[in-house]
C-alpha cells in the first residue's frame, strides 16, 4: 500500500487528467490482460502465503501502484504480482485482498474529505452512504468468493480474455464518438 499512496501523491494531478482518454484507458486495459497471461503462464504456484517476505510486500505494492492507472485492475495487477514472484493461486488472491483492504479505505476516506470540502450535507446523505456502502461490502464478498473458486480452477485466461473483449469494445466505442 506504500507504493500505492506514494504514487498517488506523487504523480496525483497526472493521474487525474492526462491518462484519462480512452486510448490509454484501453492500452492499460490491454496491458492488464497480457499481464494476467503472463503471470498465470509463468508462475511456479508453489509459494504459501506464510513464505512472503518484506521485499515481496513491497513489489506486490508497487504492482498495486500501478493500479491507479485508469484500465488497471487493483486486484489484477497484484495478484499477477503474487504469482509471478512464484505464489500459488490462493496465496496471491489472499495477498491481494489484504493490501487491498487499506488501499480502498484510504481512497474512501479520500472521496470523504472531497465531501466534506465540497459542502455536502452528510447528515442527509448518511442512509445513502450506508446502504451503498452496505450493498459494495456484500457484492465485494460475493467477487472475491466466486474469484478464489475461478482461480482456484484455473481459469484466470478467463479474466485476460474478458478484459481484451473489453477493450476491443473501448476503443470501437472511441472511434465511432470521434473520441481518437
Amino acid at each position: 500500500t506504500v507504493p500505492a499512496v506514494a504514487f498517488g501523491l506523487l504523480a496525483g494531478d497526472f493521474l487525474q487528467s492526462s491518462v484519462r482518454t480512452p486510448l490509454v484507458v484501453a492500452a492499460a486495459v490491454l496491458a492488464g490482460a497480457a499481464l494476467l497471461w503472463v503471470a498465470d503462464r509463468a508462475s511456479s504456484l508453489e509459494r504459501p502465503l506464510s513464505g512472503i517476505s518484506a521485499i515481496d510486500g513491497l513489489l506486490i505494492g508497487v504492482a498495486q501502484a500501478l493500479a491507479l492507472i485508469p484500465g488497471i485492475s487493483r486486484s489484477g495487477a497484484t495478484i499477477s504480482g503474487g504469482l509471478l514472484l512464484g505464489f500459488s493461486r490462493d496465496a496471491a488472491a489472499r495477498i491481494s485482498f489484504l493490501l487491498g483492504a487499506p488501499a480502498i479505505a484510504g481512497a474512501g476516506l479520500l472521496e470523504l474529505r472531497g465531501l466534506l470540502t465540497d459542502g455536502v450535507d452528510l447528515q442527509g446523505a448518511a442512509p445513502l452512504l450506508a446502504a451503498g456502502s452496505i450493498a459494495a461490502f456484500v457484492s465485494g464478498l460475493a467477487a472475491i468468493r466466486l474469484l478464489l473458486r475461478l482461480l482456484n480452477g484455473g481459469k484466470l485466461w478467463s479474466f485476460a480474455l474478458y478484459r481484451i473483449v473489453f477493450a476491443l469494445i473501448l476503443l470501437g466505442t472511441a472511434l465511432t464518438r470521434g473520441e481518437i
